[in-house]
Parts: structure tokens; C-alpha cells; sequence
């Protein structure tokens, strides 16, 4: 699979794409054209390249493999966007795949192959604005099947940046360290603020709701008061 396109688009194309990539095992990142594998050079499409100068040659791709390497995704021109060459839309592919690594090797390291990573498709919301807030904890076995649901749970009211206290007193995984380095569009806890209009149905209406959306889409989760 090739997905191209300058800076932010091919973050877009990701997403609209979700449903086809497979479990991701290893990924290499190349900051010079010139330092990606030969067997690549003829299928990486250059897409009005030509009018960025230095960023025809100095253009981050990253070359996503499932685990017996049969399976491969190739995504050009991952930059910053606004013709810029940071790694920005490198970093957010592997935060919407929930791949889980210290994102500053991108930018330090410029050439990376083959690094073995580990996706967690985690998702954690403290929910707001009712008689008493709620702790979710969810699993996914994709990623598409998390951010389809976050999109389900986000409709009952509005996203918000959650607090780094109650961040650190809910939420416990192996990778707690990455939390900071995480984009706030990707980020994996976040807060979930009750729409006015929905109160009118109860604490116990919106966690009917809110477990209803986790039972279908989920394979793990649980609900907490705070």
C-alpha cells in the first residue's frame, strides 16, 4: 500500500484508511530520499515535489511492516505541512496507529529501519459536567475500531485537554512516560465534557449510553465513579 501526498494529507489519507492496515510490527523512517531502500525508489509517487526544491531530497518517509514483513504500507512526504521538513505528520501516523515509542528519535536520528515497536490500543476519558465524574478504561483490537469509537462517545458532549493531576491519579500503563510527548489530537486519555442537554437523562442515562458504545466496540473496558 502506497499512501502519498505533501505534509499533513497523507495524515488524512491514513484515517480515511484505517480499517485497511494491519498490525504494525516494525517501521522504518528515512529523512533523505536518497537513504531509502532501492527496491522503493521506482514506487514512491513525487506529487509536485519539484517546486519544494531541498524538500524533494530531505522528505520524511516512513515504512510501516506487519510482523512477518509480508505486509508493508509506504508513506511519503510525512513533514510538518506548510512545506516544512520536521516530522510532525511521521509522529502523528504513529500516535493515530497507537505506536508507542520516545517520538524525539524521529527528529534526532533522521534514519531509522526496522525498529520492532508495540501498538496499545488504549483509550482512557474522564467524564465531566455530571453528578459524578466517570473513569473509563477501554482496550480495541485495532485502531480504527478506537477512534471510531472515540468519535461515538465525543457526540455526548466535548472534548476537552484533561488535567495532568487526574491524568496521573486514573490512568496506569506500562508506557505513562510517552503521555507528555503525545500530540493533543492523538492524545491517548482525554476529557469528555458533558453536553448541557444531555444531563436532563441522568447520571445513570449517560453511563447506559457511554457502556453501550464500549460494549460494542470494545473487547475490554470498565467504568468507574471518581
Amino acid at each position: 500500500m502506497i499512501i502519498n501526498g505533501d505534509s499533513l494529507k497523507c495524515v488524512d489519507k491514513i484515517y480515511d484508511r484505517l480499517y485497511e492496515i494491519p498490525k504494525i510490527k516494525y517501521i522504518s523512517v528515512y529523512f533523505r530520499r536518497d537513504d531509502i531502500p532501492s527496491k522503493y525508489k521506482g514506487r514512491v509517487a513525487v506529487e509536485e515535489l519539484d517546486r519544494l526544491g531541498e524538500a524533494y531530497t530531505t522528505d520524511y518517509q516512513l515504512i510501516l511492516y506487519n510482523e512477518n514483513k509480508e505486509e508493508e504500507v509506504l508513506v511519503e512526504s510525512a513533514n510538518c505541512g506548510y512545506d516544512g521538513t520536521g516530522p510532525y505528520a511521521t509522529d502523528s501516523i504513529l500516535q493515530i496507529l497507537d505506536i508507542k515509542i520516545d517520538y524525539d528519535i524521529i527528529y534526532e536520528k533522521k534514519k531509522i529501519e526496522m525498529l520492532e515497536v508495540n501498538q496499545y490500543h488504549d483509550l482512557g476519558i474522564f467524564v465531566s459536567n455530571i453528578d459524578k465524574p466517570l473513569i473509563i478504561r477501554a482496550k480495541f483490537k485495532s485502531a480504527y475500531s478506537k477512534w471510531n469509537t472515540m468519535k461515538k462517545l465525543f457526540i455526548l458532549g466535548t472534548r476537552g485537554v484533561l488535567p495532568k493531576e487526574i491524568e496521573n491519579r486514573c490512568f496506569h500503563t506500562s508506557y505513562n512516560y510517552l503521555f507528555d510527548k503525545e500530540l493533543e489530537n492523538y492524545k491517548t486519555n482525554n476529557l469528555l465534557i458533558i453536553d448541557e442537554g444531555l444531563k436532563r437523562i441522568g447520571h445513570e442515562g449517560i453511563e447506559i449510553v457511554i457502556e453501550k458504545i464500549l460494549k460494542d466496540n470494545s473487547f475490554e473496558y470498565t467504568i468507574d465513579e471518581y
